[in-house]
C-alpha cells in the first residue's frame, strides 16, 4: 500500500506525514483496453515493415496517448481523489470540488463513474467495483 504524503497541520513543523488512503481501487479492464494496443501494434508493424512512415508515427502517437491517459489506480483520501495513470502522471481532484457522482452504463466498457466538478472538466473513471467506489465517495462527500 502506497502512502500519500501530506503536510503536517502544525505551522512550525517542516515534516511530512504519510496517510494511507481510505479506499483504493484498480482500473477495470474492458474491450477498449485490448483493442487500442492491438490497432497500435498493427499500425506500427505496418509502418516499419511496409515502409509507411505515417502509420508508424500514428502508432507511436496512439501509444503515447494511451500511456498518458489510461488510468491505473484510484486512491480516495479524506480530502481528495487521486487518479494514477500508466505513465508518471497523477490527477488530484479535491473533494470540495466534486459536485456529484453518477454511475452510468457505457457500451463496450460497462459501468463508469461520472464525476461532475464545480470547476474544471468532468472526470470519468472505471474502478473495478463501481458500486463500492460510489458509496465510498458519497460517504466522504456527505461528511
Amino acid at each position: 500500500m502506497r502512502l500519500r504524503p501530506i503536510a503536517d497541520p502544525r505551522p512550525d513543523s517542516g515534516t511530512l506525514l504519510a496517510v494511507p488512503p481510505l479506499y483504493s481501487a484498480i482500473h477495470r479492464f474492458s474491450l477498449i483496453d485490448l483493442l487500442v494496443p492491438i490497432v497500435g501494434s498493427v499500425l506500427l508493424i505496418r509502418g516499419i515493415f511496409g515502409g509507411e512512415g505515417l502509420s508508424a508515427v500514428i502508432a507511436l502517437a496512439v501509444g503515447a496517448f494511451t500511456l498518458f491517459n489510461r488510468h491505473k489506480r484510484y486512491d480516495l483520501f479524506t480530502d481528495a481523489l487521486v487518479v494514477r495513470y500508466l505513465a508518471f502522471r497523477t490527477r488530484v481532484v479535491e473533494l470540495s470540488d466534486i459536485q456529484e457522482v453518477k454511475l452510468l452504463g457505457q457500451p463496450l466498457v460497462g459501468p463508469v463513474l461520472l464525476i461532475n466538478r464545480k470547476g474544471g472538466p468532468r472526470l470519468i473513471i472505471r474502478p473495478k467495483d463501481p458500486q463500492e467506489m460510489v458509496s465510498r465517495l458519497n460517504a466522504v462527500l456527505n461528511k
